[in-house]
């Protein structure tokens, strides 16, 4: 008999995953030719702890030394898809302890985008460059909020809005 409370998170609506599966389309192809691996709602597990001590983040991206059978034990960068009463924030303290050294977060409804740094072991807010332009420097790819809203992504002569 189960006497805990089961803390269940709702699955992601149509939009965000649709949101997602867009920007994954974009990440996933400028991360390859970078010789990273970009994936969607992959496993990442705090190493020897697998059962125990995970989150599976919307898009990540990881070097393929950090790949593991179930998943991965470490990232380069993480994207977040804000969804209402999601846990994203929550998330960043494991993602420092697993020293992930960019964060996204990115609002699907406002196309809102927030960065997280790694500075030393904290993950600190990133400001955006002129025009609210956020970098990821690993990937070379901008993020834009723009009127509409819409999300310009720009990276490798390439450039699409979500």
């Amino acid at each position: 008999m189960w006497e805990g409370v089961l803390h269940i998170v709702p699955p992601p609506s149509e939009w965000h995953q649709r949101f997602g599966t867009k920007l994954v389309t974009i990440i996933e192809p400028i991360a390859e030719r970078l010789g990273l691996i970009a994936s969607y709602e992959t496993g990442l597990f705090r190493p020897g702890a697998r059962e125990t001590s995970y989150r599976t983040p919307d898009i990540m991206v990881t070097r393929p030394e950090q790949r593991t059978k179930a998943g991965a034990e470490a990232a380069e960068v993480v994207f977040e898809i804000l969804s209402p009463g999601d846990e994203s924030r929550e998330k960043l303290p494991f993602y420092e302890d697993l020293g992930v050294k960019e964060v996204f977060l990115l609002d699907p409804d406002t196309r809102a985008v927030e960065l997280y740094l790694l500075r030393g072991a904290k993950l600190l807010p990133g400001v955006p460059a002129e025009g609210g332009v956020f970098t990821s420097a690993i990937l070379g790819i901008s993020f834009r909020t723009l009127a509409g809203p819409k999300l310009l992504v720009r990276g490798e002569n390439r450039e699409a809005t979500i």
